[in-house]
């Protein structure tokens, strides 16, 4: 996807962040806001005169194309915005379109994905069974999750520590070694990359 296209002879404008979210952004929240903003061209700014917006999901078109609001004075503003409220969890690609009969239509379009739903968590190999006994003062736990995870806590016997993901698998684990004779609980708690978390 694109954030600004680079013709001369074209009118040329950019997403303006904030509010606009970045290109591939993820989130908990089920609405956002697009603001652009026109770009000079030789030092002079060629006033938009209309801007739409499409939204779409999985390569079909679910919204739009709806005009974008002036922000300001409607004469002089170089900014069209649009609210979009009430998605899905998804990916979403928006296209957003501006015209000016000077330099025609430009196009740009970036992507978002709307996550609401906690990660789904496994012990995997070598992670002890539950109610296991081992023979040694050490031993590995490790998780996998059904989506990429952000983080991951371990709770021991109510001590708390981070894990490391392994880039390999997307994993995250963590060893214990040199513990006294016990019995020892553990608690794993992860977040995904919208924030969602799961223990």
């Amino acid at each position: 996807s694109q954030s600004r296209y680079e013709y001369g002879n074209r009118l040329e404008f950019t997403f303006i962040e904030p509010p606009t979210p970045q290109d591939n952004h993820i989130q908990k929240a089920d609405n956002f806001k697009v603001r652009i903003g026109e770009e000079a061209v030789d030092s002079e700014i060629y006033y938009i005169e209309s801007c739409s917006l499409s939204l779409y999901s999985g390569g079909k078109k679910i919204y739009g194309p709806f005009d974008m609001t002036p922000v300001g004075n409607q004469d002089v503003t170089s900014e069209r915005e649009h609210n979009l409220n009430d998605l899905e969890d998804g990916t979403y690609e928006y296209i957003v379109s501006c015209w000016n009969k000077e330099k025609g239509t430009t196009s740009l379009s970036r992507k978002i994905t709307i996550d609401r739903k906690a990660p789904v968590l496994n012990f995997v190999t070598p992670t002890p069974a539950n109610g296991s006994v081992i023979n040694e003062g050490s031993f590995e736990v490790r998780v996998a999750g059904n989506e990429k995870l952000g983080f991951c806590n371990i709770f021991l016997n109510g001590q708390g520590g981070p894990m490391t993901e392994d880039k390999k698998t997307g994993q995250w684990f963590i060893s214990f070694t040199g513990l006294p004779e016990n019995v020892y609980n553990f608690l794993v708690s992860c977040s995904d990359l919208a924030d969602n978390s799961i223990s």
